[in-house]
């Protein structure tokens, strides 16, 4: 899996810093709350929820502060490498490598609506792969509720997801009708 120093002809997506600060402000205010609710509550249910809600909490503006440090570089990128996501890893996911890529569930976000691709890799590559440490707490996490892969959210990126999808288009045209069989050998 090759480092992405050189992009070429990969359609790229560029971190959106307002976005991810609006973002980390939310987490902040969530992180926030969560105490409150632990120490002033009456409920057990809202006394449970801040007991909860803040190592989530903190897990979540520690990713949120890690996109908004990325600025306006690179975050996503589609090419004929495979599928690149900053979040995920420093090195491409390559195509050989990924079974099924399919449209991940919306993610409702004040007023919007993101979407963002799932990525099912295949188990024996998966195992070579090396992915940052808070994705793959995420990749756990995932795996537990029963969704296989990585998720490419465009949450916070500058995307929208018909341009993702030309991409996929261009460089990998199955992905519409995805893989089975596992392609390592």
């Amino acid at each position: 899996m090759d480092k992405p120093e050189d992009f070429g002809d990969a359609v790229v997506f560029r971190a959106s810093p307002i976005q991810n600060f609006a973002i980390l402000i939310l987490f902040l205010f969530m992180l926030a709350g969560a105490p409150y609710l632990l120490l002033f509550s009456s409920s057990i249910y809202s006394q449970a929820l801040g007991a909860v809600g803040i190592p989530i909490s903190l897990w979540l503006v520690l990713r949120a502060a890690a996109n908004v440090c990325r600025g306006r570089q690179v975050m996503v990128a589609i090419g004929e490498r495979g599928v690149f996501d900053w979040r995920i890893s420093d090195v491409w996911i390559p195509w050989r490598a990924i079974l099924n890529i399919s449209l991940a569930a919306p993610v409702p976000v004040v007023g919007w609506q993101r979407y963002g691709i799932a990525i099912q890799v295949d188990p024996p590559l998966l195992s070579t792969f090396k992915e940052k440490t808070i994705s793959r707490a995420m990749h756990t996490r995932n795996a537990w509720c029963g969704l296989p892969g990585f998720t490419v959210t465009l949450l916070g990126v500058s995307a929208k997801f018909a341009q993702v999808a030309t991409a996929l288009d261009r460089y990998f045209p199955q992905w519409r009708e995805p893989r089975k069989e596992s392609t390592a050998r």
